[in-house]
């Protein structure tokens, strides 16, 4: 009541007696030391003190510790790479951990597919969320989103073709950060032209995902990608995936070597062209990494979950459920 937060205290008395020594320290004071004193306990006791004071508080040691929340964000090279395909697997695989809540954003207002890929309807909550988003707060998120599992919220659109593009205010950003407040992970599916009119939107990422195949304009355009991300998002580690991607490099229209030395960037995941697997999940209604996890393309999402999470690079897994799987069952 007397001292400022903060303070240290040292204290002294003729009392010798452990249950005075015991409600001295529950009330706070740091130690309580009888007389006569020597010269030797005093500068230990000080040092003690000083120690004590230095040392960093519980508020501090939160907040060193990293945050376990993630923003990962999605982005294709051009359009029909594939990139809502990788950004739904991954939000299935971080759905895996039972204990997290994931959100899975689909920014394509129109004509999004998203929620398609887990065979549900997205409503048209991401659309009233953009129109206004002074209203997304946690009971908005918990009715306008669609349950795909347990943990995992999706939140998308499908409106007309003449309903206007997202408006040019801090919208996205906004909706971005209400969902990281709101649950541990945020996979964000963003179609490229959002780049150009929300640039800040990206900030918050902690990892982008740019996904792209080995043609000549894709080439190009994440040329463009790159240089543009270094800027816009500073603080996000990049990911390079190539999706598609034919078994023989002499079928590709740019040899995958020459794709990395020309984007200056390495290609971090190498998805395999499986159209049969593809179109089996697409049937099914259920992510590839689901229907099919052991198949090389569910083992090229183990991989690029293992980038995302910081595990062991390289590690996959053929075995049915996948590493994720196995991961989380422990």
């Amino acid at each position: 009541e007397v001292c400022e937060s903060g303070t240290i205290v040292l204290a002294l008395g003729i009392i010798n007696d452990v249950g005075v020594y015991r409600d001295l320290i529950n009330s706070g004071i740091h130690d309580y030391l009888v007389k006569p004193i020597s010269q030797e306990l005093l500068r230990e006791a000080v040092i003690s003190a000083e120690n004590a004071l230095n040392a960093p508080t519980e508020a501090d040691v939160k907040s060193a510790v990293p945050a376990s929340k993630s923003t990962v964000i999605v982005i294709g090279s051009r359009g029909g790479v594939g990139s809502t395909m990788v950004a739904t697997n991954i939000a299935q695989r971080f759905s895996d951990n039972r204990k997290n809540k994931i959100a899975f954003l689909d920014l394509d207002v129109q004509f999004g597919t998203g929620a398609m890929q887990f065979d549900l309807e997205p409503g048209r909550g991401l659309f009233d969320a953009l129109e206004n988003p002074a209203r997304v707060d946690g009971l908005f998120i918990e009715r306008a989103m669609v349950k795909a599992a347990d943990n995992l919220s999706i939140l998308g659109s499908e409106a007309s073709i003449n309903a206007g593009v997202i408006p040019e205010n801090n919208s996205i950003e906004l909706l971005i950060q209400t969902l990281s407040d709101n649950f541990d992970t945020v996979v964000v599916d963003m179609p490229r032209h959002i780049l150009g009119q929300h640039p800040s939107a990206v900030e918050v990422a902690s990892d982008i995902v740019i996904v792209s195949d080995l043609s000549l304009a894709s080439t190009r355009d994440t040329i463009r990608l790159l240089s543009h991300l270094k800027l816009a998002a500073q603080n996000a580690r990049i990911h390079l995936v190539v999706n598609r991607a034919a078994t023989s490099a002499n079928t590709n229209e740019v040899d995958p070597r020459d794709f990395a030395a020309s984007v200056e960037h390495e290609i971090d995941v190498t998805i395999p062209d499986d159209r049969k697997t593809l179109v089996d999940a697409a049937r099914k209604g259920k992510p590839l990494i689901e229907s099919a996890a052991s198949s090389k393309p569910g083992q090229a999402i183990d991989l690029l979950m293992s980038r995302l999470t910081d595990n062991t690079m390289g590690k996959t897994s053929t075995a049915k459920g996948g590493f994720w799987s196995k991961l989380f069952s422990n």
